[in-house]
């Protein structure tokens, strides 16, 4: 997709709140394949653009809040089955569209080896140890199974499931 070209026809009549503003089918909402959707932003779409421009950013964001909120509101499945599969994307690295093999094989052996460090501390009776561990690997991703699980985004943690695993 080229800068500016549209995403998608409008969806004219349709009693989806989301139908309608630039999305390829009224079923499909923004973000439902569960990757980052570059083609819908400003620098890359003509018409959100034109959007950005005539409202101005604090107004472009807040109607893409209330967007996102309806999805979510009339489609709670869907963004709970999407928020899933970013999960599942954010800990064994396939989060970006075009990503490497090599991604997934860092992000599995870093979980791996962190999830057998975090066993072998409870094992050991260790178990504030392994909690201090499991906070941040457990609340860090939390905006990115919501959002998008790009590889990128989970490399801030990755050095924490290296250290886990006790000699």
């Amino acid at each position: 997709m080229t800068a500016f070209e549209p995403h998608g026809p409008a969806v004219a009549g349709s009693p989806d709140p989301v139908a309608g503003v630039g999305f390829p089918h009224p079923s499909v909402a923004a973000g439902a394949s569960g990757f980052l959707e570059e083609s819908l932003f400003p620098i890359f779409n003509r018409g959100e653009y034109d959007q950005y421009v005539s409202k101005g950013e604090v107004a472009y964001m807040q109607d893409k809040s209330t967007l996102a909120k309806a999805y979510i509101r009339t489609h709670p499945a869907e963004f709970l089955r999407v928020s899933a599969v970013r999960f599942v994307r954010f800990w064994i690295g396939t989060g970006n569209k075009d990503g490497s093999v090599i991604f997934m094989l860092h992000a599995v052996l870093t979980t791996s080896f962190g999830l057998m460090g975090i066993w072998r501390l409870f094992e050991r009776g260790r178990i504030s140890l392994a909690v201090l561990f499991l906070l941040p690997l457990m609340l860090f991703p939390l905006p990115y199974y919501i959002t998008h699980a790009e590889f990128r985004y989970r490399l801030i943690i990755d050095p924490l499931p290296r250290d886990i695993l006790p000699p």
